[in-house]
């Protein structure tokens, strides 16, 4: 993903943003959250119709916004654990070995 902006929509008073959070130190992957941001409070707050209509915006962008968060979950999981072994295994590997290692 170059530009998360891409995955924001806004109106005068506020906007809502889909942006990754990451679970412990990275190590355990992220998640994708839906997050709304109106002018004059401090900090994000779930999107929830009443928050929209704080926001003078459509109730439609609550299942959009949802729906944004199911496609980029499904487009980015999480990594399993065998996964994550295989790659630390390749990491550890020389230079010269790790050619010859398949694709996961």
């Amino acid at each position: 993903i170059k530009a998360l902006r891409d995955y924001q929509a806004a109106t005068p008073k506020g906007h809502i943003c889909i942006i990754p959070r990451a679970l412990g130190y990275g190590e355990e992957g992220i998640v994708w959250e839906a997050r709304l941001y109106k002018k004059g409070l401090m900090g994000p707050i779930k999107v929830t119709e009443e928050a929209l209509e704080a926001i003078d915006a459509p109730v439609e962008w609550l299942v959009r916004s949802q729906e944004m968060v199911r496609l980029l979950t499904e487009a980015y999981p999480m990594p399993e654990p065998p996964i994550i072994a295989e790659a630390e295994r390749i990491a550890a590997l020389p230079v010269a070995e790790k050619r010859v290692v398949r694709v996961l």
